[in-house]
């Protein structure tokens, strides 16, 4: 059985600018004199372990709750038209090379080099945790050396304390880079019996270590800095490995599990109604936004926000975890990623007409420097340089999920193939043929051994009259279940379904008289015309040119300047939705691209007078005074992921 610690998302935090770091550990690399096992314990530590002041294992075991709906293991689930195609360019582009050039992978001090861009030694685990799941879900033979490599390199130099680490002191003051890490060798064991042999035991090993570490350290010593924010990632790791690997330890992992929860942050108290501030900063007390700045912050966070809300969603079983899922996959995500994949944003804006250097005392960031709007190597803090690559490959590897004990659910759709085994040996695979979120059909062709219910997710945004099901030919009305799902009952070795979800344009308000328009899963933007103007990639701490071993031909720094108007508002009483592609054609590659996406949204708009303010767009003209400069004319709005520089935010204006 699955069990999952029901907590809230607690894994969308930003990176610490440098200057708020503080040495932790002494980061020393590899080969350099650790402390063993007998200087960290102190005397009757076992019975503080084990012996009947131990409560906290039955505490714990108490509140942890079957997975409505458990993950498929690594490497089931592969990827197919446009997915594959954005999959395949990860691995062509910066996040299947940067083990081969990139300082803060390949020279990194887990893999025996010497560079590290903060105290906190994060860089080589970030990046580890989204490659396994891009290596094992396109099946990439290049990319799975890279993975094997490196778990040889860190698994042979665990200490024979069982600390996993470049680090010389081994203490719970700068544990948190372990998270990410444990996370990749967790999914490795899953994708590889292989490997699995050997992770286990090191895993098993680092806990025990961490037990007594948290035993020993008091809350006084725990990593203050993302220990206490991200625990909740390394429980994941503990759980999975108390669910498929017991060994006759269940009492150990349950205990450490509840010593890391009990050190870690409340967030199921902050994420409250009446605590957590929903309404925009700007109408926010000021006492309010004084008390809690450090905590008003963007950032590059859809990476981590999809695996973040696909968990979510299996933990407790709402729709609407995996509707946001899928809206930040297709939205938020791509639109900070270049065509190519070989450069990012830090940040972005809703309304960014242009993605260029703001002057350092002219900017609307708190500790975003000026260039968190290029698109680079590392246009700023480069924790999203190492880490952009796990959103897209987790959004696959969590987009088939199981459903009791014989049934099996399409939770993020997209095109893929999955193939798992249920209960009894029935082999099913699951064959999903679409152009989802461009299109409003999915093809299923399904294989299995004996009868199972295969299921598949309805977004709540789908129009009920107008949607429908076709199983072998025969068409029926969906039958949306409290848990957002249709229910097929699969009886023949192939069945053919065909799911048609309806969808309509809609508007959304927002402040100042503006909107925001949505179509499905799709965010809808006005596409700004750009200019590239390429530059050698900068180093993020002094924004000086990189040495030539740091970077490859492909890797440049690129300043978009606006050269179309942007400064616009719509009549949303014009709005119309067009596409110009059938099922059976393919979609462009890259798809995320200006004029690549063959569906859009037409609008009658005018120019108006808009202003910029600390060198970004202001908030629009009050109503009254928006008039407009010249004739209406048509304006096209494509999705946002697609829209480089892009207004998101329009205001409206009545043209009839």
């Amino acid at each position: 059985m699955h069990r999952a610690l029901i907590i809230h998302a607690a894994t969308l935090w930003a990176p610490l600018s440098a200057s708020l770091l503080f040495a932790g550990a002494a980061v020393a690399g590899y080969g350099s004199q650790q402390v063993p096992l007998g200087d960290v314990l102190t005397p009757g530590w076992e019975e503080h372990v084990f012996g009947p002041e131990d409560q906290g294992s039955s505490r714990l075991e108490s509140n942890l709750l079957p997975l409505v709906f458990p993950p498929l293991p690594l490497g089931q689930i592969k990827p197919q038209g446009w997915l594959r195609d954005q999959l395949e360019s990860m691995s062509a582009g910066l996040a299947g090379h940067g083990y081969e050039f990139y300082r803060y992978v390949h020279d990194s001090q887990w893999l025996g080099g010497l560079q590290e861009y903060s105290p906190l030694n994060e860089g080589f685990p970030y990046w580890f945790n989204g490659l396994v799941p891009l290596a094992y879900g396109l099946d990439d033979d290049r990319l799975k050396a890279q993975v094997t490599d490196a778990v040889e390199i860190v698994l042979s130099h665990q200490t024979s304390d069982g600390w996993l680490g470049p680090e010389a002191i081994h203490d719970i003051s700068n544990i948190w880079a372990r998270f990410p890490l444990l996370l990749g060798l967790m999914q490795v064991a899953q994708a590889n019996e292989t490997e699995e042999v050997r992770i286990v035991p090191a895993m098993r090993r680092f806990f025990r270590l961490l037990e007594i570490l948290l035993i020993r350290g008091a809350k006084a010593n725990f990593d203050d800095r993302w220990g206490k924010s991200r625990a909740h990632d390394l429980l994941i790791a503990l759980q999975w490995l108390l669910e498929t690997h017991p060994e006759g330890q269940e009492k150990q992992l349950l205990n450490t599990m509840n010593l890391l929860q009990d050190q870690a942050y409340d967030w199921a108290g902050w994420f409250q109604d009446g605590i957590y501030p929903k309404g925009d900063i700007k109408e926010l007390p000021d006492a309010f936004v004084k008390d809690h700045f450090g905590f008003l912050h963007g950032v590059n966070a859809g990476q981590e926000v999809i695996y973040s809300l696909a968990y979510l969603h299996q933990a407790v079983g709402d729709n609407e975890f995996a509707d946001r899922c899928e809206l930040t996959t297709f939205n938020a995500l791509p639109v900070m990623l270049s065509p190519d994949l070989w450069s990012h944003q830090y940040i972005t804006l809703a309304n960014q007409p242009f993605a260029r250097d703001l002057s350092s005392d002219q900017t609307p960031f708190w500790n975003v420097g000026p260039h968190g709007l290029t698109y680079g190597l590392e246009p700023n803090y480069p924790c999203c340089t190492v880490n952009h690559l796990q959103g897209l490959p987790k959004f696959l590897s969590n987009a088939v999920v199981k459903v009791g004990t014989n049934g099996l659910m399409h939770a993020l759709l997209s095109p893929i193939i999955a193939t798992t085994m249920l209960g009894d040996g029935n082999v099913v695979t699951i064959n999903c043929t679409t152009h989802y979120p461009f299109g409003d059909i999915l093809n299923y062709e399904i294989e299995a051994d004996a009868p199972f219910d295969f299921h598949f997710r309805v977004p709540d945004w789908h129009l009920p009259e107008q949607s429908s099901i076709t199983v072998d030919h025969a068409i029926w009305p969906l039958n949306v279940s409290s848990a957002g799902t249709h229910v097929v009952h699969v009886t023949r070795k192939r069945t053919l379904v065909t799911v048609t979800l309806a969808a309509e344009v809609r508007v959304e308000r927002r402040r100042d008289d503006s909107v925001t328009i949505r179509r499905g899963p799709l965010l809808y933007a006005l596409d700004v015309a750009q200019s590239d103007h390429p530059q050698a990639p900068r180093d993020f701490r002094h924004n000086r040119p990189l040495p030539d071993q740091y970077i490859t031909p492909e890797t440049e720094d690129h300043q978009l300047n606006g050269e179309s108007l942007w400064a616009v508002a719509i009549d949303v009483s014009t709005l119309e939705f067009e596409r110009n592609v059938t099922a059976s054609e393919s979609l462009p590659n890259p798809i995320f691209a200006s004029g690549a996406p063959p569906i859009w949204v037409s609008v009658r708009g005018c120019e108006i007078e808009w202003k910029l303010e600390n060198g970004v767009v202001a908030s629009p003209p009050p109503l009254m005074d928006r008039t407009c400069k010249n004739e209406p004319v048509d304006f096209k709005l494509i999705p946002f992921g697609a829209a480089k520089l892009h207004m998101a935010e329009l205001p409206t204006v009545q043209l009839s």
